[in-house]
């Protein structure tokens, strides 16, 4: 994370109860069990993600909840190759919530990939940079 205070580290994890895939014929609605290709081919989620980040400022929870919703899209190969992602959530932490916007982009059947996120309210932590493993 770059901040006012400075870098730091942290992790994220995420729940998608709800998944509608555009590029997938056979079951384009999906619940909490996504397979890469559904979520890569062209999909819109909803999602939870807990998140630790530390070095919040002024004593406060380096704890953070932020339900949101997420666009892929394939850039290459189906997106198997190279897909990108444009999202919106909106943070819970202590004492501050606010919204954020994000941009990722994903390889290699979306196993590796990279999110910017910025959050102009959360202080100490306006920009999460972020390299991504997903675990299927």
């Amino acid at each position: 994370m770059i901040g006012t205070s400075g870098l730091g580290a942290g992790m994220r994890w995420q729940v998608t109860p709800l998944l509608y895939s555009f590029g997938v014929a056979e079951r384009p609605l999906r619940a909490f069990v996504i397979e890469p290709v559904a979520r890569h081919t062209g999909a819109v989620e909803l999602y939870f993600s807990p998140e630790w980040a530390c070095c919040a400022p002024h004593q406060a929870s380096s704890w953070l909840a932020r339900p949101g919703a997420r666009m892929y899209l394939p850039l290459r190969l189906r997106g198997e190759s190279l897909s990108a992602s444009l999202g919106a959530s909106y943070y819970f932490g202590n004492p501050r919530h606010g919204a954020a916007v994000e941009l990722g982009l994903y390889t290699l059947a979306s196993i590796f990939g990279f999110t910017l996120t910025v959050a102009p309210t959360l202080t100490g932590r306006e920009l999460i940079a972020a390299l991504t493993l997903h675990f299927y």
